[in-house]
């Protein structure tokens, strides 16, 4: 069983079962700090290693003192992210992310939980993501994400209400796009290995000018959607979608080009 080592600040948050002291050893555990002494190793609960590290992976967040953060800054975080590189579960970048969270889901909850006039929805989206968004893009709440900072909007985008963002491996949304109710961007995926399975894999998800995306389609990491390309409502799209062609079903497959007037 792999167990996840913690700072003793965070004990008296969490219930204490004391374990063996090898395990908390770089052999047992990779993740591990060879200076942190065994009684720092906190075993919740029984239960798996992949519940367990998250279980204090995530409080291990939650306790940590983002204000002061030092280690990371976000620009080496977009970078590492949009380069592809493997993110290990307890590593600097991903206790950023959970900062990231906490802040987007600041701004969501301002979004989704009042009225906001389309100024107000505007400057709200500029201060989600951090850059400029155009008047022209217009999202209907609720709308979530737990990052917001690697999502691009073009111009004259419509996102109808409902949709998931996870844009930790970048999300750019072309020009003239129409994303239906209910539609799911994820641009992580987990490592396949049980053992290795809180390692995330971001993958960028590229949508071209003029797509239509229908209601609880699913975009996968790595995708890119070409231009003037269709969806299918409730397809999972695993793979590239040829311009100006329609794509449907589970996983996503072609159907037929798009028949322009």
């Amino acid at each position: 069983m792999k167990l996840t080592a913690l700072c003793p600040t965070f004990l008296s948050v969490l219930p204490t079962q004391r374990c063996a002291a090898k395990y908390n050893t770089p052999e047992y555990n990779p993740r591990a700090r060879p200076t942190l002494t065994p009684e720092c190793c906190v075993l919740p609960y029984p239960c798996d290693a992949l519940h367990i590290n998250a279980y204090l992976g995530i409080y291990s967040a939650r306790m940590t003192d983002f204000d002061n953060w030092k280690i990371m800054n976000l620009a080496t975080f977009l970078a590492t992210l949009n380069s592809g590189e493997k993110i290990l579960a307890g590593s600097e970048a991903h206790m950023y992310m959970h900062k990231l969270s906490q802040d987007a889901f600041k701004v969501t909850a301002r979004i989704n939980n009042q009225y906001n006039t389309p100024e107000e929805m505007t400057a709200l989206l500029c201060e989600l993501t951090g850059q400029k968004v155009s008047p022209t893009v217009t999202v209907f709440p609720p709308v979530f994400t737990d990052c917001g900072k690697n999502l691009h909007f073009a111009e004259n985008i419509f996102i109808n209400s409902g949709c998931k963002f996870q844009d930790q491996g970048g999300i750019d949304i072309g020009s003239g796009t129409l994303v239906g109710h209910n539609v799911v961007f994820a641009s992580l995926n987990h490592e396949q290995d049980p053992q290795a399975r809180g390692n995330l894999l971001p993958g960028k998800i590229t949508v071209g000018e003029n797509v239509w995306i229908g209601a609880n389609a699913t975009i996968l990491a790595g995708v890119t959607i070409g231009d003037g390309a269709i969806i299918a409502a409730g397809a999972v799209v695993t793979k590239d979608v040829q311009s100006n062609t329609i794509a449907g079903g589970v996983p996503a497959k072609y159907i037929k080009d798009v028949e322009a007037d």
